[in-house]
């Protein structure tokens, strides 16, 4: 029993930690997003953007500085990203017409949508495929780029409005096809270090 509850314990210390939970609170914010975006509240739904990059900033630091770095860290992180995301875009694309307070934009691109999430859902078999060699593949420097573009574009997108002669919804879309093609090369030396992960193992 004394060798359980210390096993228990060990497990929960590592779970239980401030990255993790600002990892948590990124995953807990995503129902309020998608009521946000679907009310037309731009503002609000930017303040909640704001925040969770905040979170998805700080987690990675803090883990680092106070070494609390863990497998369930370093696997939670992308997956809260991708859901966050996947949230935002389907109801970016979904929403009425008079999406802002400041501003109607039109809907985002179905397309651009398209190449985003099918990236994430890429990128999550190839960390399952990872796992089964026992790798764990942490996100990039590339990938950390990406998210931030994403996170620019979705709040530029969702505040709408316009700065001197510059469409914010414009803006945005621009940050998010740029952040297509930082995905899909950071998806491409994923694929490449799985890849030598299946050769080390005599897979290949």
């Amino acid at each position: 029993m004394g060798t359980f509850h210390v096993k228990y314990h060990n497990m929960a210390g590592r779970l239980l930690t401030f990255p993790n939970g600002l990892t948590a609170l990124r995953l807990a914010l995503m129902p309020l997003l998608a009521i946000l975006i679907q009310k037309g509240a731009g503002e609000w739904a930017l303040a909640v953007l704001i925040i969770a990059a905040l979170t998805d900033l700080f987690d990675g630091y803090f883990a680092r500085r106070w070494k609390l770095e863990s497998d369930v860290g370093r696997l939670m992180d992308p997956v809260a990203d991708k859901i966050f995301l996947c949230v935002a875009i389907l109801f970016l694309v979904a929403r009425a017409p008079y999406p802002s307070i400041l501003n109607p934009d039109p809907n985002l691109s179905p397309w651009l949508a398209v190449l985003l999430l099918s990236r994430e859902f890429l990128v999550t078999g190839l960390r399952a495929m990872a796992a089964s060699v026992g790798m764990i593949l942490a996100a990039s420097p590339m990938g950390k780029f990406k998210a931030v573009l994403q996170f620019v574009g979705l709040g530029a997108i969702v505040l709408g409005g316009h700065i001197g002669e510059f469409s914010l919804f414009t803006v945005g879309e621009l940050c998010l096809w740029f952040a297509v093609v930082m995905s899909y090369w950071s998806m491409v030396s994923y694929s490449y270090r799985v890849y030598l992960a299946f050769k080390a193992k005599g897979q290949l």
